[in-house]
């Protein structure tokens, strides 16, 4: 928002630059983690690029939107959860449970988003009111009702066309559509559906109980949370 993009951008490629540094600097311990970071740069970027191609598009079915948001938030979230146990060493059966926990966890956290990024408050979100219908963004919610079979969907494929809503009017048609057609519901239950997910693989952890009760707070805010 102070810099604009050309310099947010260039800033981002700075830390992942200092992040590898970071690892490095840490022998061997970094050098085990590294291979976490980049596999998760590599399937964010991916999902990013697939985000930004499949704005407006009359052809992107639920397993494909999904894939990208595994992506751009699952992936980076599996990192964050199985970096630390990468680096010292832990067991492959706590890395990978860690590892699942933390993608099922973005897929939760990302639906939300998709669902905040259609109903949120912007005074709370920081985002104006249906920022993504506005937008033309293919977000999960959207999909599921363009893909849901019911009149509503219908109307709303007929309204979005290959593009984005074109007045204000039609933003609003489209957030109702969205909700009729069931959109927001089917990502509400996706998202409680991941958490599960999330928490059942926290429990092929083993993990003490300190910070397992860490981890599954953190979790339930993840899907509880209104911005």
């Amino acid at each position: 928002m102070v810099f604009g993009d050309g310099q947010a951008i260039l800033a981002g490629n700075a830390m992942l630059t200092l992040a590898f540094d970071v690892l490095l600097s840490h022998g061997e311990a970094g050098v085990r983690a590294l291979p976490c970071l980049t596999e998760a740069v590599h399937q964010l970027i991916s999902g990013q690029s697939d985000d930004l191609a499949f704005e407006g598009s009359a052809a992107v079915d639920l397993a494909a939107c999904l894939h990208m948001e595994a992506g751009k938030t699952g992936a980076l979230l599996a990192c964050s959860a199985a970096i630390g146990a990468a680096a010292v060493r832990g067991r492959d059966q706590l890395v990978n449970a860690l590892w699942r926990f933390g993608a099922e966890l973005g897929m939760a956290f990302q639906l939300v988003d998709d669902i905040l990024g259609i109903t949120g408050d912007p005074v709370i979100t920081g985002k104006s009111s249906s920022s993504d219908v506005r937008a033309g963004k293919r977000s999960a919610p959207v999909v599921a009702a363009l893909t849901s079979g019911t009149n509503a969907g219908r109307r709303l494929a007929a309204l979005l066309g290959d593009g984005r809503p074109d007045s204000e009017e039609e933003v609003r048609l489209a957030t109702e559509l969205i909700s009729e057609a069931g959109g927001l519901d089917w990502a509400a239950r996706e998202a409680d559906r991941r958490l599960g997910a999330a928490l059942a693989a926290l429990e092929d952890a083993s993990l003490p109980s300190a910070p397992l009760h860490d981890l599954v707070t953190l979790a339930r805010y993840v899907v509880e949370r209104d911005h």
